[in-house]
C-alpha cells in the first residue's frame, strides 16, 4: 500500500496532500475563512469559468488563453490594458504599456487600439481597429485572446 503522505506526480509537478486531523477541534476552529492564493477578480464582473454552460450568457466574451478565463463584453466599452483602471488587466511585470478597447456599435463589437507602441494583431495581421468576428485570435504583446459570440 503506498504511503498516503507521499507526494503525487502530475506531469512535471509533485503535489503533497496534507489533511489535518480535526479531532478535538471546536466548531469555531472549523468555521473559518478560506484563502485561495493568487485568486483575483480583475474585471468588473470577474472572470467566468472557461467551461460549462451558462444560460444567462447573451453578450459576447473574450477568452484569455493563458489564464483560461472568459470575460463578458456586456458594457458599451471594455478596456484592456496594464493600468489598474482596465476592465481586463494584462498580467505580468513586462505587460505592454498599451490600451485597447472593445466598443459595442449596435450589434457589432469593434476592437480598437487607444494608445501604446506595442502592436496589436488580429488573426496575425497588425491592426489599429477591427470589427470582431467569431473565433478571432487577438494578440496584445504575449497575451492571446479569442473572441467568442
Amino acid at each position: 500500500m503506498p504511503n498516503e503522505n507521499a507526494p503525487r506526480r502530475i506531469g512535471k509537478y509533485e503535489i503533497l496532500f496534507q489533511i489535518p486531523t480535526l479531532e478535538g477541534a471546536s466548531p469555531e476552529e472549523l468555521d473559518q475563512t478560506v484563502i485561495i492564493p493568487h485568486f483575483k477578480r480583475e474585471a468588473s464582473h470577474g472572470p467566468l469559468p472557461a467551461s460549462g454552460p451558462s444560460p444567462e450568457r447573451t453578450a459576447p466574451r473574450l477568452f484569455i488563453k493563458s489564464a483560461m478565463e472568459e470575460y463578458l463584453l456586456d458594457k458599451e466599452r471594455t478596456v484592456i490594458g496594464r493600468s489598474r483602471d482596465s476592465d481586463i488587466r494584462l498580467p505580468g511585470l513586462f505587460a505592454p504599456r498599451v490600451t485597447v478597447e472593445v466598443v459595442r456599435r449596435g450589434a457589432e463589437y469593434v476592437l480598437q487600439k487607444v494608445e501604446g507602441r506595442k502592436r496589436i494583431t488580429v488573426n496575425g495581421e497588425e491592426m489599429d481597429e477591427k470589427t470582431l468576428e467569431r473565433e478571432d485570435l487577438i494578440a496584445i504583446g504575449s497575451e492571446e485572446f479569442v473572441y467568442k459570440d
